[in-house]
C-alpha cells in the first residue's frame, strides 16, 4: 500500500513580508487606536501577538493570517 509524508516549509522572507503589512495596517486601523498591540518575530521562528483583550489578540491572528494567505 503507497504512502506519502506531508512536509511543510514555511518561507521566512515571505513571513517577514506579511509580518511587516501587518504591523503597517496595525498603525493604521481605527480599532486598534489607543490599544497597546504589537506583533512580534521570536527566536526559533515564532510569533508574538500582544494586545489588551483576548478580542483584540483574537483580531490581530486574523489580520496576520489574511496577511500570510495573500502572500501564499
Amino acid at each position: 500500500m503507497p504512502s506519502f509524508d506531508v512536509v511543510s516549509q514555511v518561507n521566512m522572507a515571505e513571513l517577514d513580508n506579511a509580518l511587516a503589512q501587518a504591523k503597517k495596517e496595525l498603525d493604521t486601523r481605527y480599532d486598534f487606536k489607543g490599544t497597546k498591540a504589537s506583533l512580534e518575530k521570536l527566536p526559533k521562528n515564532e510569533v508574538q501577538l500582544k494586545a489588551n483583550s483576548e478580542e483584540k489578540v483574537g483580531d490581530l491572528r486574523e489580520l496576520l493570517f489574511a496577511k500570510l494567505s495573500k502572500r501564499g
